[in-house]
């Protein structure tokens, strides 16, 4: 039973926890006869080993088990009695001594979200992006599809850039057979070598000076002096005609199929763009008009997470210098946390099934993901859906907060470059 709670700090309680001894007791009792039911011990029929064998025997075990299920459950019956929410996982803020048929008195400290005495949440400025798609946007998508479908044909004309060609080189004594280069693109080959072939047909013979010494990587590293270069093939890129064929090749019925389905997805794509761009400036209205403690648990898990991330992408900075780095990072994160988590207790956010499934969904589609695949992913990383809750619950947030937000309409031209800093 709750028998104390005290105000550690603006974000920390510490709850005083109290288990009757005779509850303990009983749990215990109950174990050990459980035991001597199952027990095959030497010298003794099954169930009949008694009772103080038993207790020697399996008796702390049986303790420290009962301990384990009976703290948490009175845990959680103690924070509703105090109508606390934590927002990190409990601590004990003692060591505490188990006794046989003496009352179990337990100090536990919790964080809770912080008062904020005024939430400055409503007449936000934001800038409301037009969505719109046009033919050419349309025809854009179409023709990188295209590119992207092309395929490399056999050719007798003169080189141009982009070709795809193979050749031979000698320098000195030394040959290297068919050598592919596409010219003007390919990696670790100097311009002014590839320039060498445009024009060029196939079997024509050229001499170029070349300095492949410190080429790694390509066919000819190490090779220096006058190269005597024969053309062996050219192929050009065939890019495919925008059709019902290519649209069938893409997997659609016919070409009309198609741009719906890229017109549907340009919309959405910069819709979400443009709320994007909404919520980011809804963030940094937040951070800047609030101040208030924050939960240092909260702070700590933070920047825990953001130091094993960045450590994959970062070997040449040691975990201090990281967590300097990173620390005002996560304080901003967890105070927007907070603030998302205060705003959605005052407008009685709740969210549905299927509000999580969408919020699943949007998850899926942001990492390129089957929504099975990342939910079996969530459930055996995390072993719960709070993840997807929390996203979902933000979301809901979020659009409450653009709803209630002073919108300004910005130009095409403003539009386009706010489109192109956010896909940066």
């Amino acid at each position: 039973m709750l028998k104390q709670v005290e105000d550690i700090s603006k974000t920390k309680k510490r709850l005083t926890i109290e288990i009757p001894s005779d509850v303990l007791e009983k749990r215990i009792q109950t174990e050990l006869k459980k035991a001597q039911k199952e027990a095959h011990l030497p010298g003794f029929r099954p169930g009949k080993t008694p009772i103080n064998i038993i207790e020697r025997k399996f008796g702390k075990a049986i303790e420290a088990d009962v301990l384990e299920k009976i703290i948490p459950e009175y845990f959680e019956t103690s924070i509703k009695e105090a109508n606390i929410s934590p927002v990190s996982p409990p601590s004990l803020a003692e060591r505490f001594d188990f006794r046989r048929n003496e009352p179990l008195v337990l100090k536990i400290d919790v964080d809770v979200l912080p008062e904020v005495d005024e939430l400055k949440y409503e007449g936000i400025k934001v800038q409301d992006i037009p969505v719109e798609v046009k033919d050419e946007d349309i025809d854009r998508v179409l023709n990188a599809y295209a590119e992207r479908m092309a395929e490399f044909v056999v050719s007798q004309e003169p080189i141009d850039p982009d070709d795809l060609v193979t050749f031979d080189c000698i320098v000195d004594d030394k040959e290297i057979k068919d050598v592919s280069l596409m010219v003007g693109k390919s990696w670790g080959y100097p311009a002014d070598f590839m320039s060498h072939f445009i024009g060029k047909k196939v079997d024509d013979v050229f001499e170029v000076e070349v300095d492949f010494s410190e080429a790694k990587g390509t066919p000819l590293h190490g090779i220096k002096g006058m190269a005597s270069i024969k053309v062996n093939s050219v192929k050009k890129r065939k890019i495919p005609v925008i059709d019902d064929e290519l649209a069938k090749d893409l997997g659609f019925d016919d070409l009309a199929n198609l741009k719906d389905r890229v017109q549907k997805s340009l919309i959405q794509s910069r819709t979400e763009s443009s709320e994007a761009i909404k919520i980011n400036q809804i963030a940094d209205s937040l951070l800047k008009n609030h101040d208030f403690e924050l939960p240092e648990t909260l702070v700590e898990h933070e920047l825990d997470m953001l130091v094993e991330m960045e450590k994959s992408r970062n070997k040449e900075k040691s975990e201090e210098e990281l967590r300097k780095e990173l620390y005002n990072r996560a304080v901003e994160n967890v105070k927007l946390f907070v603030l998302i988590e205060l705003i959605g207790k005052k407008e009685k956010v709740e969210v549905s099934k299927e509000e999580m499934e969408q919020s699943l969904m949007k998850m899926s589609r942001r990492f390129n993901i089957e929504p099975e695949e990342l939910l079996k992913y969530i459930m055996e990383k995390d072993g719960n859906l709070s993840k997807i809750h929390y996203d979902a619950f933000r979301d809901k947030v979020f659009r409450i907060l653009i709803d209630k937000a002073q919108k300004e309409v910005i130009t095409p031209e403003a539009s386009s470059d706010e489109e192109q800093k956010s896909s940066t």
